[in-house]
């Protein structure tokens, strides 16, 4: 049976016992028009209009079929459903599906499917906390997620699950959070007496081929030193000549001259990089990758990191390394916990192993407005068609000793 999109669920009957009887009816759902100590009470017209609106359209042995199945009686049931007959959210479709699932053997209604589809889902944990938050009891709280389960799919369902629970409350202060464009590039400043500086790395070729057409290589890529207080430089990325040869390498594999190009294949291919300056800490500087390919496609593939380099060693750092244990795990939960809570969060929240990890390699230091040094958490899309847009999350840094020795704060 269809569920109503939304943050409320729909009285549904509760799932059979193991000895085929159907239970006590459930509690109507808080929030939605139900039934009350005096009956049905509606809102999409009076109990008279509401029964005729629903004779015009199903049988009173419609309404039996409902009445018993939801332990109410038939005139109660014959308001019930042409109350949800006039919504305009339901209408006569949802009603028919209703009674159908009623007529249903016990065990065999689409209230049994779902239920069993969050039984092997959440947990028990899960379903009391939508009975306290909408005011049901868990049977009908289990059957009402399982449906949405089916309706909507995991990911949404989590972030409804998500916003019924209290925030996780992690060891660090989360300051901020939102799904949001990568903020526009800008130039490498002088940090805690490092110059950096970028060197571009550019590449072109053509092959000819058949009938006058030709197949182009574009490859454009930096790197990035820093030239510290004591005369030495420090290379941070690149240049990967490396990359650039696995490149050509792949181009000369693909078109060969006087090769005749097969229908719909596109003879571009490019890749480009260019990086830019994204915060700094103590003697830290933090830089943002852009990059973009194409490998003759409908369009390009767009992406986005950030890492964090030690100034004094030229080395990048990781975040794990540089919290205690309590304090990353504390980072990766509140971060799943918002993304769960964020619209299509789950665009940015890989499986779990590979999420901390992300984390660890994906992160800034900065100086907030405050002028104390905060991590800001950069992940990804991973939807090449959203390149452009990170899940932001801005958390207060640690404020002992061993931090701010590491990054060069004391």
């Amino acid at each position: 049976m269809a569920s109503r999109i939304g943050t409320q669920p729909v009285a549904v009957p509760s799932p059979s016992r193991p000895d085929g009887r159907r239970p006590a009816a459930p509690a109507a759902p808080g929030g939605e028009v139900g039934r009350t100590a005096n009956g049905w009470n509606p809102v999409n017209g009076d109990r008279t209009t509401l029964k005729r609106a629903f004779l015009a359209k199903f049988t009173p042995a419609d309404a039996a079929a409902v009445a018993t199945a939801w332990h109410m009686s038939q005139n109660d049931a014959m308001v019930m459903l042409g109350d949800k007959l006039r919504d305009p959210q339901m209408g006569q479709a949802y009603v028919a599906n209703i009674i159908a699932d009623a007529k249903k053997p016990a065990g065999q209604s689409d209230t049994d499917a779902a239920v069993g589809k969050f039984l092997t889902t959440y947990t028990y944990a899960d379903a009391q906390a939508v009975a306290k938050a909408w005011g049901i009891d868990t049977n009908t709280a289990k059957a009402s997620i399982g449906q949405k389960l089916l309706d909507m799919g995991k990911p949404k369902v989590d972030q409804l699950l998500a916003s019924l629970r209290p925030p996780v409350q992690g060891l660090l202060e989360l300051k901020s959070s939102a799904i949001e464009e990568v903020g526009a590039d800008q130039k490498f400043p002088t940090v805690a007496g490092y110059k950096l500086s970028t060197k571009e790395l550019n590449y072109k070729e053509s092959v000819p081929l058949a009938d006058g057409k030709k197949a182009d290589f574009d490859y454009e890529s930096e790197s990035i030193t820093a030239k510290g207080p004591d005369g030495k430089t420090r290379n941070l990325i690149g240049p990967n000549a490396a990359v650039l040869e696995q490149a050509k390498a792949d181009f000369h594999d693909e078109f060969k001259p006087g090769q005749r190009l097969e229908e719909f294949v596109m003879p571009e291919r490019s890749s480009y990089t260019n990086y830019s300056y994204a915060g700094s800490a103590g003697k830290t500087v933090s830089v943002r990758g852009n990059y973009s390919s194409y490998s003759g496609g409908a369009h390009p593939n767009n992406g986005t990191d950030v890492r964090v380099f030690d100034l004094k060693t030229g080395k990048q750092l990781t975040l794990d390394k540089l919290l205690t244990k309590a304090q990353f795990d504390s980072i990766v939960a509140v971060a799943t916990d918002q993304l769960n809570r964020l619209p299509e969060g789950e665009l940015y929240q890989p499986e779990a192993a590979t999420f901390a990890e992300g984390i660890a390699n994906g992160f800034a230091l900065s100086k907030g407005a405050d002028g104390k040094a905060q991590i800001e958490v950069s992940l990804p899309s991973y939807v090449h068609a959203l390149g452009g847009m990170h899940a932001h999350l801005v958390f207060d840094a640690p404020t002992d000793a061993a931090f701010k020795q590491k990054v060069g704060l004391d």
